[in-house]
């Protein structure tokens, strides 16, 4: 589907896939995205007066990254001279993004600028990236869902083609594990309608999901064991320093800011994959994802009684990387 203000070479598919235009030729490459080598993706943010991103957005990607390198190993990296990478964009012709690695650079990530506060929308654009298709566009969708082709919209997409071209099937597409109505790669069920009425409906079997496919705020189980099959399974989180370093043994409880790497939010609430977890002296704490890079949690005061070592584990549950290293920090005598 040709969009507007799109690379030369480019058109927009199944409403925000962006592909070359001689993949049309080739269905296989058209919606099959090619993994990065080694896992390692280099990212630049436009700084243009027409796309820039400003840095509480930069901020905001940022963590939507973090949310795919917390449970596979890939690595989203500032670019340097990297001749293949995705150039990052804030403009009106958003939400997209292509599609895999492709030796031919720059890639793109495009989103609109009253979007960038909805973390899984850019996650969604993110696994597009990594080269991810859209659920319902799987193999075995039809003994799953059915497709409403009267009520797409044959008026909101651009170009010679009509909507419903964003609900053909994928035969050649790579599928891991059971059809997934949780995956934020799914369509919600009136995406693209013409009318309001559903554009698709789920077969009896799976009429729960009906009105909460595509409108999860996580990445599901089968989001994240997919893209470990595909780069590997994700490295656990690290642990470099605390602040402060030392506290004192008998005082009141403190803020703790935790300095390291692959922290995430995750959704925290049982459904879909759990962000970074922290315990103190084996207490739990509840934890503040400030970055990728950086966590804060309340120390309570018991876990600094007494005097010694005190023990800060971090955790990125399973389908994440695990426990960190092992790290302490010294209460000392008053």
């Amino acid at each position: 589907v040709p969009a507007q203000n799109l690379p030369p070479g480019y058109v927009l598919a199944d409403g925000d896939m962006i592909v070359p235009i001689d993949s049309f030729a080739a269905p296989e490459s058209m919606w099959s995205g090619l993994l990065w080598p080694g896992g390692i993706i280099p990212y630049e943010f436009s700084s243009t007066e027409e796309t820039g991103v400003d840095p509480d957005n930069q901020l905001r990607m940022l963590k939507a990254m973090a949310e795919w390198e917390g449970v596979a190993n890939v690595d989203f990296v500032p670019r340097t001279n990297q001749a293949q990478w995705i150039f990052i964009q804030s403009t009106e012709d958003g939400n997209n993004a292509s599609i895999g690695y492709s030796p031919v650079g720059p890639l793109w990530v495009r989103i609109k600028p009253d979007e960038w506060t909805d973390r899984w929308l850019l996650a969604h654009e993110l696994g597009h990236v990594l080269g991810l298709n859209h659920e319902h566009n799987r193999p075995d969708r039809d003994a799953h869902v059915i497709i409403n082709w009267a009520n797409i919209s044959t008026s909101t997409c651009s170009g010679s083609f009509p909507c419903w071209f964003n609900f053909f099937i994928d035969p050649l597409a790579a599928t891991f594990g059971e059809y997934d109505f949780e995956s934020r790669m799914h369509y919600r069920e009136d995406r693209l309608s013409a009318n309001g009425q559903p554009t698709i409906v789920c077969r009896p079997a799976y009429i729960a999901y009906q009105h909460t496919m595509g409108r999860g705020e996580h990445l599901s189980i089968l989001d994240a064991q997919g893209m470990a099959d595909r780069y590997g399974a994700p490295s656990p989180p690290l642990i470099l320093s605390v602040s402060p370093s030392t506290v004192t043994a008998g005082g009141s409880e403190f803020t703790l800011t935790i300095n390291g790497r692959r922290f995430y939010r995750g959704r925290g609430d049982g459904i879909g994959v759990q962000g970074t977890q922290v315990s103190i002296q084996g207490i739990p704490v509840s934890v503040t994802v400030v970055s990728a890079s950086q966590l804060t949690v309340t120390v309570p005061a018991e876990a600094i009684a007494v005097p010694g070592q005190v023990a800060v584990q971090v955790t990125n549950p399973s389908p994440g990387g695990g426990n960190a290293n092992f790290f302490t920090f010294p209460a000392d005598c008053n």
